[in-house]
């Protein structure tokens, strides 16, 4: 979570200053707090999906493994507490804040402003979601429908404990 913050306080800052140590240290550390957050919660959807549009469409790794944060976080509002605590919004404005603040660094957020059409953008979430690095690693059949049924690993006891299973893509 502090790192989560501290990247929404300090890369805009950032991004104006780029000669500043100061600004820069502290964003290594933040950067470095999320990859080990990620690492050991493997809820890395967003980094799973930057692989493929990194490799196939030659999007710098940064740019790929943020674009989706939006909506990857519109997936999982209501099922994480903790994200109340991260943005300085409330939780139901956080994935238009998160995008709003992507596109304020020159990061767009949507698979079409990197050429990537609707259906190759489906295969890619489906093929992150049923992938090692995300929690739910799973197969589900009739994807992107919601799911009935999960076989996650910390089943909450009330339908999929994953908030991607969750996934309607807009049109």
């Amino acid at each position: 979570m502090s790192a989560a913050r501290d990247v929404l306080e300090t890369l805009p800052l950032l991004a104006g200053d780029l000669g500043n140590p100061a600004l820069r240290e502290r964003a290594s550390l933040a950067a470095l707090k999320a990859g080990l957050a990620f690492s050991n919660t493997k809820t890395a959807l967003a980094h799973s999906i930057s692989y493929e549009m990194t490799i196939h469409h030659g999007i710098p790794h940064g740019i790929a493994c943020s674009f989706t944060l939006p909506m990857v976080l519109d997936l999982a509002r209501g099922r994480d507490a903790v994200l109340a605590r991260v943005f300085p919004c409330a939780l139901h404005d956080a994935d238009r804040f998160l995008a709003r603040f992507l596109e304020g660094l020159g990061v767009r957020t949507e698979f079409a402003s990197y050429g990537v059409g609707d259906d190759e953008s489906r295969r890619m979430i489906e093929h992150a979601l049923n992938g090692a690095r995300t929690d739910c690693a799973m197969q589900h059949e009739g994807w992107p429908r919601l799911f009935a049924k999960c076989e996650c690993r910390n089943r909450s006891g009330a339908g999929c404990c994953c908030p991607f299973a969750l996934l309607k893509l807009r049109k």
